[in-house]
């Protein structure tokens, strides 16, 4: 039987937990921008039950096992800055042309 790799037979690991969903909703994001499968867990239920976010751990931003190794190094480039925006649009423009 020949040998394939099917991404969607990976195990989830999760690479970050958020207490907000807007907050793992900008890192999942992140994610999808550098062409990787990112999903969110328990998202809904600290959404809607706040108070149990504690127990819960948060929400999990999950990927599959075999995009851990880019899902840390896209993580660590938007925490370090990589993808922060000038603070004048205007002289970003200048600049490219």
């Amino acid at each position: 039987m020949p040998e394939h790799h099917d991404p969607t037979s990976d195990d989830f690991v999760c690479v970050a937990t958020l207490d907000s969903p807007t907050e793992a909703h900008l890192l999942k994001g992140v994610l999808e921008a550098v062409h990787l499968t990112p999903h969110l867990a328990d998202e809904h239920m600290v959404r809607n039950y706040s108070l149990l976010t504690p127990a819960l751990g948060g929400v999990r931003v999950l990927v599959p096992a075999s995009e851990v190794a880019a899902a840390h190094r896209a993580l660590a480039e938007f925490e370090s800055g990589a993808y922060r925006l000038d603070d004048d649009p205007e002289e970003d423009l200048a600049a490219r042309s």
